[in-house]
């Protein structure tokens, strides 16, 4: 992954740059390769990065021919190779043979309309010189975050809440804690997108792209997902074509100058994965998976199996208890209250995993929560950290919001079935019905008594935004 962060006053003043190199700071972290700048009247951006493509002249931020636009990106354009090549075909000459350059091109052509052309998982700002106009998108899904922050004649956004605040400092902001923001936080252990617990701080939408051109912020969605079934194909068909989807998506991903390693569960999915991937690059692959002590939940002894099969070689991560200290860590990475512990297995592998947003998955993770140390007095504390972690991140949100941690399980259990059908539904896909993500409802207690009476009165407002098409508001 790498990281973005960035602040555009398009009327011309000069951007304070100690702000910028801060947010940088904080998130280094997600960029241990690289740091990149670029600053004008009116804009400053920058990024961090953690190299993937194009190890030797991919350093960003990346210009087109005349440096009248500039892009810099966290994550990867799956599809870039294909969309380079038509894009040399139009006449347009690249310097890198990096993916964050099509951006710039691909811009020069299309303006927004480039967001539906790409497939992969990304966030990216590009400033358009010319027009003095910042676009910010982010994928599909949201698999990278990207948050926003308005300013007097402004806007801010950075990759993390934490690199996002030495940008406010900067500009003589300081972000309040949201009491919604708590509220949803005791209600589904986490605060559902595009919402975060600061006022006035959101998140940029999956599937959506943001324009400021310096009066108006204009966001719109540029895909949502097609949930209408083909009735009309056979079942033999319907196989061929997962066969074949499945294979190009795995192929277009194992795109890298740097050697590539698949999580393996020995499930369906990782398999499946593994399996695409083996095909494709032969017998290099690595394959990784977490191993834990409890026989029960072990999913090693499957995923080693499954890795002979596929002939393939499978690394053993055994996650032992965790400390304290290394729990706190890893609630400081979330910027804002988070009750799913699952990150704490997913940890030492890197990077989040779907099946933590699998109703069974939480449930597992929920029981494992008691074995982090001995005895129902440790438990309290590590709760009380955790929730002051995750509240206060590099110092955020204050000792007021730590306070503000959810209360033990017991009776608060008790209204937790009735809790949730006052808010939103949610698919199974872990989505509520506008396509943000409550979280796991079911790792921290629920609010009991007045809580839950006012959230089935339906007491506890939210803003929403637009479920598609545009939307747009002035600057304060």
């Amino acid at each position: 992954m790498c990281g973005i962060a960035g602040v555009c006053l398009p009327d011309g003043r000069e951007v304070v740059g100690s702000g910028l190199a801060e947010a940088l700071l904080a998130l280094r972290h997600r960029g241990p390769d690289g740091e990149g700048t670029f600053t004008a009247p009116g804009i400053a951006l920058g990024m961090r990065r953690l190299a993937i493509i194009d190890l030797v002249t991919g350093a960003q931020p990346v210009f087109n021919e005349d440096r009248s636009v500039v892009a810099v990106l966290n994550g990867e354009i799956y599809n870039y190779v294909e969309l380079r090549e038509s894009l040399r075909q139009r006449g347009h000459a690249f310097a890198t043979a990096s993916d964050t350059e099509v951006l710039v091109h691909l811009y020069e052509d299309e303006g927004e309309a480039l967001c539906s052309r790409l497939r992969g998982m990304f966030a990216f700002a590009i400033w358009d010189g010319r027009a003095r106009t910042l676009l910010l998108a982010r994928d599909r899904f949201g698999k990278k975050p990207l948050y926003v922050a308005p300013l007097p004649g402004g806007l801010a956004f950075a990759s993390e809440l934490k690199g996002l605040r030495p940008l406010l400092r900067g500009a003589g902001a300081a972000p309040r804690v949201r009491e919604q923001g708590i509220y949803d936080y005791l209600s589904l252990g986490a605060v559902p997108q595009p919402d975060t617990v600061y006022e006035g701080v959101s998140a940029v939408g999956p599937g959506r792209w943001l324009r400021f051109d310096g009066e108006r912020i204009r966001e719109q969605a540029y895909w949502r997902p097609e949930l209408e079934p083909k009735t009309a194909i056979s079942y033999a068909d319907a196989q061929e074509e997962l066969r074949r989807t499945v294979g190009e998506a795995v192929r277009l991903r194992l795109r890298s100058d740097v050697p590539v390693g698949v999580f393996l569960s020995g499930g369906v999915d990782s398999s499946v994965v593994a399996y695409e991937a083996a095909r494709h690059l032969g017998g290099g692959l690595r394959t990784f998976t977490v191993s834990v002590a409890d026989a029960e939940m072990d999913e090693a002894p499957v995923a080693r199996r499954t890795a002979a099969a596929l002939g393939v070689e499978n690394v053993v991560l055994p996650l032992h208890v965790a400390p304290r200290d290394e729990v706190l860590a890893v609630a400081r990475h979330f910027d804002q209250p988070f009750a799913d512990p699952s990150a704490i297995r997913t940890a030492p592998v890197g990077g989040g995993s779907a099946a933590a947003l699998r109703p069974r998955a939480r449930a597992r993770a929920r029981r494992a929560l008691p074995r982090l140390d001995e005895g129902p007095a440790a438990r309290r504390g590590q709760e009380a950290g955790v929730a002051r972690a995750a509240a206060t991140g590099d110092g955020g949100m204050g000792r007021g919001a730590a306070r503000l941690q959810p209360r033990r399980r017991g009776r608060a259990n008790r209204g937790r079935h009735r809790h949730r059908a006052a808010l939103e539904p949610a698919r199974e896909d872990g989505h509520g019905d506008d396509g943000r993500l409550p979280g796991g409802p079911f790792a921290v207690p629920r609010p009991r008594g007045r809580a839950v009476r006012a959230a089935a009165a339906g007491r506890l407002p939210r803003a929403r935004r637009a479920a598609e098409g545009g939307a747009a508001r002035r600057l304060p």
